[in-house]
């Protein structure tokens, strides 16, 4: 992976901090070393100390551990110096002072900050001198500061870095310097000293700091312009950074691929999809003469005739593309956990989709797949979208595409094409998301290239590219960075100016959203509910769930196959985790009709098991744990029989269950009411079973609950008797007391045809409401379409969600008061599991009628 484009289109968002220092005369930028990537020059320090303290945005990046030696710096000036009413002028410099370490140099007058001398900082602290060529390098430390300064031609020089005092004193003495470098010059003119604070780029000195902080080393930057400068407007709740990059005739760099062309109209925020974290849109009013000017700014780098040869050999004609193009290419990235290229996706806007189709279908392979009635095809002729359209879409060499409206989609996976095409259906899209449209109106509609970055979806995928030096202090960063949550750029050329503008936005009221974190193609449909299991290594959850081909697979929190191991048919009910060896280390037990197993956690068979039963099973196995010190039963239904094993996979000694009148339906389940034990079940012909712990009936029941269209709970107080209560398929709810007195009632209007309790919790769900009842609060749900899962509560925490699926193949997820989440529906065909998975974040994790499994993110 070469070119990080998010990363670096969102470089400013970096930059901003580095307005916070302090100084002087224009003379200063002669001790400012060439290289620097960024230069600042502030014009008044007080105001800028002022406007970053009131600045929510500002706070942010001041107190990050990236920008915390430069916001040292600006409170150590602002606070002791004496007259905070002068508007003195300071020139930084941002440069290399060793192999991959970068850091900030201050130049200033002197007269301006007297107390940064030997004499004056002694009293405060540690003071050591040496002797450098005319001048000496002071080094001052106390309880709050470590740095280095030095005198020379009346100016001083202040930095951290003691090589970089060094590099500022040998500038001195250069007669190569900023001063005398004409481009430099020219953006410094169009900045305005009225503002407290001017940010210069001088962007081929980039790629050498972004090597970095990067795994690679990108070397495009060194060619998006020469120098760009920006003047800087601190508010309350946005930063904003205005100004021009140079793009001359006689430099050859990318911005200059505008000339010429225009401005298009930018659309893409209508398309993306709302859980993007990065996007970038080029238009231009003029596609042949953009073609035209690639071609030149690739023959000056020597690439023209090699591509030429790569369009010719792939037999790709880009005058017909181009033809075909309607103004707007561009790329985003999907939040998720999949990996950074492929989380990559493209987009270009087309004239006519019957014309377009068989431009791909030239370059394409064999590849075909229906998904939701989009036709999904794959590109074959490698780096074609690079070749014909440059390196915006670097790294997309074989990508997944499809046709939405006036648009051609591409994506790097086949469940990122699958998520868009998930999104757009739902009208899921950057435009309609909540929170959007204060973001949206600091997009310039006609902008060469606009950006939009999220955070802190962004700073998530930003972290899988970071050098691992810098991931254990990244997360503080990202703590810190939060109250950023979006940064907008728009770019226009015009003549041999670009026209910039960079916003950094604090959203005063969020609301967050439901959105796709990742998604998995099964090999078959799912046939069972995903289930959230802990895995005792890491205490993270993961997902078991089970296909038509009855593979099981474990699915970590991350979206990526653990193992997948084949059964003998399907699952009976849950899978439960047990701790059969007492060591901390957690297993899988659960049953077939022919088997019940126990796997480990690397999916092996544990021990004896599994057991081949004598007899089918006719429910799930209850798991039992009488005691709570994990001495197991496995007790199964078979047929009309209850099986007890222990933990070596033997029949467990005095054990005398009789048969039962009929074929053991439900699940067994445990319960102590009073002093004593109960394990109670139901056969086919609704007659209910109390049992003590060695199977023997322990209260004979007369009364039976045939027909159940639901599991049997235990819901009433367990200490005054209990109640079994189930729901009946003639949509009564029946509660049998434990003194075998039977009850039947429906009180709802519409007749239930689904039930599940949880606690003194209960939901009831008919054709198209749901109605939950407790002792703290009642209410019903109305869906437009039939419910056709049984719905489930679920507690996370201190939270609690109901979740209900329709027809639609849409998931519903409702708060413990009845009130729909932000980003409903989700798309899937069957019930959702809500949980944590890694982290603080809630996930419901979903199964699709196509065979893909869906995490969602609900919120943090």
């Amino acid at each position: 992976m070469k070119q990080r484009f998010f990363l670096l289109l969102a470089l400013p968002l970096l930059i901003v901090a580095s307005c916070k220092k302090d100084a002087e005369k224009s003379t200063a930028l002669s001790a400012i070393p060439v290289r620097s990537a960024f230069v600042v020059r502030v014009n008044n320090l007080n105001k800028l100390a002022l406007d970053l303290e009131a600045s929510v945005p500002a706070q942010a990046i001041k107190k990050s551990i990236v920008f915390s030696d430069l916001n040292e710096f600006v409170e150590l000036l602002d606070k002791y110096r004496q007259d905070k009413d002068n508007q003195i002028k300071a020139f930084g410099g941002f440069d290399q002072f060793g192999a991959g370490k970068f850091g900030w140099i201050w130049t200033m007058d002197e007269e301006e900050l007297p107390f940064i001398s030997k004499a004056v900082l002694s009293a405060n602290g540690e003071v050591a001198a040496r002797s450098y060529g005319q001048s000496e390098i002071v080094h001052f430390v106390n309880n709050e500061l470590d740095f280095y300064f030095a005198h020379q031609s009346g100016l001083l020089m202040l930095s951290k870095q003691e090589n970089l005092v060094e590099s500022a004193l040998k500038q001195l003495e250069s007669k190569i310097n900023l001063g005398r470098d004409a481009q430099f010059l020219h953006t410094l003119k169009t900045t305005s000293a009225k503002d407290p604070a001017n940010v210069f780029i001088q962007w081929h000195s980039l790629p050498d700091w972004l090597a970095s902080k990067l795994t690679d080393k990108p070397e495009w930057p060194a060619n998006l312009s020469t120098w760009s400068a920006l003047e800087l407007d601190i508010n309350e709740n946005d930063i904003n950074l205005t100004g021009i990059s140079l793009v001359p005739d006689s430099a050859s760099v990318y911005m200059g691929l505008f000339a010429g062309t225009g401005t298009g109209n930018c659309r893409f925020t209508n398309l993306i999809p709302e859980n993007t974290a990065l996007a970038i849109s080029q238009t231009c009013g003029n596609t042949s003469t953009w073609q035209k000017n690639l071609g030149e700014f690739l023959g000056k780098k020597n690439r023209q005739k090699k591509r030429l040869g790569q369009l010719k050999d792939a037999d790709i004609d880009v005058d017909k593309w181009m033809e075909l193009t309607n103004e707007e290419i561009g790329i985003f990235y999907s939040e998720g956990s999949a990996p950074t290229i492929e989380s990559k996706n493209g987009f270009i806007r087309i004239e006519d989709a019957e014309s377009f189709i068989p431009l791909l279908n030239k370059i394409g392979g064999e590849f075909y797949e229906e998904y939701r009635g989009k036709n999904v095809g794959q590109l074959k002729s490698r780096f074609a979208l690079p070749l014909i359209y440059g390196r915006i879409f670097s790294n997309m060499a074989e990508p997944y595409w499809f046709i939405h409206d006036e648009w051609v989609i591409f994506s790097n996976s086949l469940s990122g094409t699958k998520a868009i095409i998930n999104n757009l259906l739902s009208s899921k899209t950057l435009a309609n998301s909540t929170g959007f449209e204060q973001v949206e109106s600091y997009l310039d509609d006609h902008a060469n290239i606009a950006m939009v970055i999220k955070n802190p979806e962004w700073l998530e995928l930003a972290q899988k590219e970071l050098n691992e030096t810098l991931l254990p202090n990244f997360k503080k960063t990202k703590e810190l960075l939060k109250p950023i949550n979006w940064v907008v750029a728009n770019i226009s050329q015009k003549n041999e100016a670009a026209y910039s503008e960079l916003v950094l936005i604090h959203q005063t009221k969020e609301t967050p959203s439901a959105k796709q974190y990742w998604g998995l193609d099964l090999d078959k449909p799912a046939i069972t509910t995903p289930q959230l299991v802990k895995n005792h290594r890491n205490g993270e959850n993961e997902v078991v769930v089970q296909d038509e081909a009855f593979n099981l697979y474990l699915i970590n929190a991350t979206g990526n196959v653990l193992w997948k191991h084949p059964l003998d048919g399907p699952i009976l009910g849950e899978i439960t985790q047990v701790d059969l060896y007492k060591n901390n280390k957690l297993q899988l037990a659960f049953n077939t009709a022919q088997r019940f197993y126990i796997l480990d956690r690397n999916g092996n068979n544990v021990g004896a098991f599994p057991v081949v039963l004598k007899k089918h099973a006719t429910a799930p196995a209850a798991i039992l744990d009488y005691d709570k010190t994990r001495n197991y039963r496995f007790v199964i239904p078979c047929g009309e029989q209850l099986v007890n094993y222990n933990k070596d996979a033997q029949e467990v000694n005095g054990w005398n269950h009789k048969k039962a009148k009929a074929d053991i339906i439900l699940q067994p389940k445990h319960a102590v009411i009073g002093s004593r034990d109960f394990i109670y079940t139901v056969d086919a012909k609704g007659n209910v079973y109390l049992l003590n712990r060695r199977g023997e009936v322990r209260e004979k029941i007369k009364s039976t609950m045939p027909k159940l269209a639901s599991e049997m709970y235990l819901v009433a107080d367990k200490n005054v008797g209990g109640k079994l209560s189930a729901l009946s398929t003639s949509g009564y709810t029946l509660s049998l007391f434990i003194n075998d007195q039977l009850d039947s009632i429906q009180p709802y209007g519409d007749k239930p045809k689904y039930m599940f309790v949880q606690g003194k919790t209960q939901l009831l769900a008919s054709e198209n409401e749901v109605y939950k009842r407790d002792e703290t609060s009642n209410f019903d749900i109305d869906l437009e379409y039939e419910i056709v899962k049984e719905p489930r509560l679920y507690r996370v925490g201190n939270q609690s969600f109901i979740a209900v699926t329709t027809e639609k193949n849409e998931v519903w997820i409702y708060d413990e008061n009845g009130e729909i989440l932000p980003g409903m529906p989700l798309y899937g065909s069957g019930i959702a599991v809500i949980g944590k998975t890694n982290g603080k974040s809630i996930h419901a994790i979903v199964t699709t009628k196509e065979g893909t499994l869906l995490d969602y993110k609900l919120m943090q």
